[in-house]
């Protein structure tokens, strides 16, 4: 069963995905901004919709920026490192930024080794506070003025009922 394609209005507001293991939230916003956490396990059926928000972007924007919350996951199924790898890889010229921000060390090996396959694209944090000021400097330059720190939050305690 395929899933109808979603609006504009749909991927700036956000879009969720729950797995029996982990939760995904991801937005796409204009000009070429996506952002998307993962909480808890990263599924691989993460990967559609990671993929899917990447191409909307790039369709938007001749570049993109990206911020990554996974500080709250704690395992992954490998197919979700490889294949967005791979997706970012293919387009590698258009990524301006990439930031993430990890806290386990599983994610932090599984991060390391997409960013040498990337050649040392990402920004890694360390720290969820230098993550979102990296994120409000990058949506501000952006002129993006309806998204902000409270989405990310809101989201993560969405998980952790």
């Amino acid at each position: 069963m395929s899933i109808p394609p979603r609006t504009g209005a749909e991927w700036r507001r956000g879009i969720t995905r729950d797995a029996p293991r982990g939760r995904l939230a991801l937005w796409v916003l204009d000009p070429g901004l996506l952002i998307f956490q993962i909480v808890s396990h990263g599924d691989k059926s993460f990967v559609e919709p990671v993929v899917e928000g990447l191409e909307r972007c790039l369709r938007q924007s001749p570049s993109v920026q990206l911020f990554v919350d996974t500080e709250l996951m704690t395992t992954y199924d490998s197919e979700l490192r490889t294949r967005v790898t791979a997706a970012l890889l293919a387009e590698r010229p258009r990524i301006a930024s990439l930031h993430i921000v990890v806290r386990s060390k599983l994610v932090a090996m599984g991060v390391s080794v997409a960013n040498l396959a990337l050649g040392g694209l990402m920004t890694i944090h360390k720290d969820f506070a230098t993550f979102l000021e990296a994120l409000q400097l990058g949506t501000h330059a952006a002129g993006v003025d309806d998204f902000c720190a409270n989405d990310l939050l809101r989201e993560r305690k969405r998980r952790s009922r």
